[in-house]
C-alpha cells in the first residue's frame, strides 16, 4: 500500500467506472425521457455508446492499472 502505483492504478479504475456510468446513463435516460422514438439513439445507440466507452477507457486505463 506505499507505493504510488497502487494510488494511480486506484485512481485511474474510479475515473474510469465514473466515466463510464456518467455516459452509458445519460444515453439510457436520453432514450428513456424522448418523446418521440425518431429523435433518439435507440437501443443500437445504447449498445454503440456502452461498447464505445469500454473500448476508450480500457484502452485509456490498461497501461496504468492493467499491469
Amino acid at each position: 500500500l506505499s507505493s504510488w502505483s497502487f494510488y494511480r492504478a486506484g485512481i485511474a479504475e474510479f475515473v474510469a467506472t465514473f466515466l463510464f456510468l456518467y455516459i452509458t446513463v445519460l444515453t439510457v435516460m436520453g432514450v428513456v425521457k424522448s418523446p418521440s422514438k425518431c429523435s433518439t439513439v435507440g437501443i443500437q445507440g445504447i449498445a454503440w455508446a456502452f461498447g464505445g466507452m469500454i473500448f476508450a477507457l480500457v484502452y485509456c486505463t490498461a497501461g496504468i492499472s492493467g499491469k
